[in-house]
Parts: structure tokens; C-alpha cells; sequence
């Protein structure tokens, strides 16, 4: 958390590419990451949706409980996908 608190509200309003934040949140459980990084950062922060267009100079927290991946499919704009697949090692 204190090189999240370090480095994102350290980057400035045209920062273009898209950045992934993971940290492990057990499932049930409300993350404030959001916003907590909202008020501190010249980016738009967001907990994404499944799907969710990937829009540069966007913060996304992965919500509790999901892996948060990069879907690139050719023709479309990259998008976000939550599984819930099985924890790997206990995360």
C-alpha cells in the first residue's frame, strides 16, 4: 500500500496508458481502494465490470474476489474480464 500511495497520486492528468491494480481482497468483503485513490489521483479511478472498455489514463482496482485480466481481441478495443476462477496459491 505505501508504494500504491507513492506512485499513483504521482502520476499526472495525461498519463495515457491504463493502469491494473490487484490487491487481494477476500471476496465478501468491501474494497475502498477505489475510493481512497480517487481523492488522491489526477486519473479517473474505477473498480471495472466485467467487459468494461479499457480507457487510458484509468486506474482499475480489481474488485474482491475476482482475477482481473486483458482481453485483446483483434478489431475490438481491449476490454476487461473478472473470473472467478480458483484461487492460485490462496489469492
Amino acid at each position: 500500500m505505501e508504494a500504491l500511495n507513492h506512485l499513483l497520486p504521482a502520476l499526472p492528468r495525461d498519463f495515457a496508458s491504463p493502469i491494473f491494480v490487484v490487491v487481494h481482497v477476500r471476496q465478501g468483503q468491501l474494497s475502498l481502494l477505489p475510493e481512497l485513490f480517487a481523492d488522491r489521483c489526477e486519473l479517473h479511478v474505477v473498480e471495472p465490470f466485467d467487459k468494461d472498455e479499457i480507457a487510458p489514463g484509468t486506474i482499475c482496482f480489481a474488485p474482491p474476489g475476482y482475477h482481473m485480466m486483458i482481453e485483446a481481441e483483434t478489431g475490438a478495443a481491449p476490454s476487461v474480464v473478472l473470473s472467478v476462477d480458483p484461487p492460485v496459491r490462496f489469492s
